[in-house]
């Protein structure tokens, strides 16, 4: 046997094989995702039920703007990725990074929750995107989004949940305006100076667990501090947005339990049910478990009407999204863009 034949044989190893958790935890994810939405039907049914016999009209002007809001709501994330990009040299032009947000944001849909970052990295690849620096960027986006998510909980709870019977204990704040205030703006300044504190172990997490994703060309932790706090501050007035989907939801179902008053209380419940949707790694865009957040969120409405905004929102929220996708393929590959090609030639040459 020739000598390369004998080393390239001595140094061949037997492929592992994943171990059993690693087989087990993809057929748990399914199994979780159906109990899951089980229960939900089983809950929405029975409240269904309070709405039989009643006549039932949905505005059609209420549930498009409710659907322009979702873009209007992602305009935030959209610049922040973008700037992301741009910090690390990636000359990306305006209109391929919002075609390519929106087509990647659909992957949430897809369980795992890694199918958006291919996505954006694939669309983005000619204009230099790696699959590292798509991987941290869109990591860190997200993780800054929902950092914003949570303080916004933090914020608004007293208010979402002030007519949930367990959560009692937090209506007080509700019921003093100024104490409500108060909290809300400790949580708000806590979180920009806790991030401004620590900017660099958040950048860094994302770029560990942006590792497992890319293509490991090393760690991409050389943004200025400015960076994260900057995202939280927009993602607060983003969240804000989502709310008011929710609230034009509940406007186009039943326009007399729509007052704008209560647009802290659907920023609230907003929040609570997508960060939770997102918690749940197991459920392709949070499916099942914001619904199911959403239905206790909403005690205050009759029940079948609950149910009905539900639905609403989720299908005003993926129907926008399928639109946008569908308006920006088409004047991406048929029409000319004569401001995304003078984009594109300046940074070439710059």
């Amino acid at each position: 046997m020739p000598e390369s034949q004998s080393v390239s044989a001595a140094v061949s190893v037997e492929p592992v094989s994943p171990s059993w958790g690693a087989r087990l935890w993809p057929r748990l994810k399914w199994v979780m995702f159906g109990l899951v939405l089980w229960f939900v039907t089983r809950q929405a049914q029975g409240m269904w039920r309070d709405l039989q016999g009643k006549s039932i009209s949905i505005d059609p002007a209420a549930f498009a703007l409710c659907a322009l809001s979702t873009l209007l709501a992602w305009g935030p994330s959209i610049w922040f990725w973008r700037w992301l990009l741009v910090k690390l040299g990636v000359k990306s032009p305006w209109f391929p990074t919002l075609h390519s947000y929106l087509v990647g944001h659909l992957g949430k849909y897809v369980p795992g929750k890694a199918t958006v970052i291919v996505i954006r990295t694939a669309m983005l690849r000619k204009f230099g995107l790696r699959p590292a620096v798509g991987a941290f960027t869109v990591t860190l986006e997200t993780l800054t989004y929902m950092a914003a998510g949570v303080a916004t909980v933090a914020m608004l709870a007293p208010y979402a949940s002030v007519d949930v019977p367990q959560l009692q204990w937090l209506r007080h704040l509700a019921e003093r305006p100024v104490l409500g205030f108060a909290v809300a703006l400790g949580v708000a300044v806590t979180g920009i100076v806790g991030l401004s504190l620590s900017s660099r172990r958040f950048v860094t997490l994302a770029s560990r667990m942006a590792e497992r994703k890319g293509d490991g060309d090393g760690v991409l932790d050389h943004l200025p501090w400015y960076v994260v706090p900057t995202g939280f501050v927009l993602f607060l007035a983003a969240w804000w947005i989502q709310g008011l989907g929710l609230g034009l939801a509940i406007r186009a179902v039943s326009p007399g339990d729509f007052h704008w008053g209560d647009w802290p209380r659907w920023t609230g419940a907003a929040a609570i049910a997508m960060v939770g949707g997102f918690v749940a790694l197991f459920a392709p865009g949070g499916l099942g478990v914001r619904e199911a957040l959403t239905l206790a969120l909403l005690s205050h409405l009759e029940p079948g009407v609950a149910v009905l905004v539900t639905v609403v929102w989720r299908a005003a929220s993926l129907v926008g999204e399928l639109v946008y996708t569908a308006v920006f393929s088409v004047v991406d590959r048929f029409v000319p863009n004569e401001f995304s090609t003078r984009e594109e030639s300046a940074t070439q040459t710059s």
